[in-house]
């Protein structure tokens, strides 16, 4: 679980604490639970987008907004638990390429869920990224081709997350030519 330590009053959210901190270890953990925090808010604008928007899908073979969401859970689950846990490894030298098709969610599980499993499965991925800063935080893995530290792996994992949230972001607001119900622009 994400640390939230502050005195009282002061903000908690890792958005605000993140950058605060002491070491390169602690504001990367810092910067991989940001995911938690923006999966909270997006379950909350969610609530107020219409199902075709969330369900549709604008072009033939773009991904809908939830297979989007549905594709980052898979990610945390498969492939960034896995290569994570690789860094703990002594033996294990090679990382999946994280390539993965954007997942295609039964249509039985709510966006709330797949939200619910994405903060979940980055919680999870915040624990193991915690045993790798005690105690593998200069051992390198190969990652196509290239030698990657554990913080240059986070870092793409990271950025990866900021592009997807981007795009779930941008097509909200593309969709919704007058803006969502109960929310004003700044």
């Amino acid at each position: 679980m994400v640390r939230r330590d502050a005195s009282p009053g002061e903000d908690t959210t890792s958005t605000e604490r993140w950058w605060r901190t002491s070491s390169p270890q602690e504001a990367m953990l810092g910067q991989l639970a940001v995911l938690v925090d923006e999966a909270n808010a997006l379950a909350t604008l969610l609530k107020a987008v219409p199902d075709e928007i969330i369900h549709g899908r604008p072009f033939d073979g773009v991904p809908s907004i939830r297979e989007m969401l549905g594709g980052l859970v898979d990610l945390e689950r498969g492939v960034r638990r896995a290569n994570l846990s690789r860094f703990l490894s002594e033996t294990e030298a090679e990382l999946e390429s994280g390539n993965v098709e954007p997942a295609r969610q039964e249509d039985a599980i709510d966006v709330a869920e797949i939200l619910t499993s994405l903060r979940e499965s980055r919680e999870e991925l915040i624990e193991i990224a915690r045993e790798v800063a005690r105690t593998a935080w200069d051992r390198t893995r190969r990652l196509q081709g290239e030698e990657v530290t554990p913080i240059e792996y986070l870092n793409q994992v990271v950025q990866h997350d900021a592009l997807v949230l981007r795009q779930v972001a941008e097509r909200i607001h593309e969709s919704l030519p007058a803006g969502l119900p109960g929310f004003t622009a700044h």
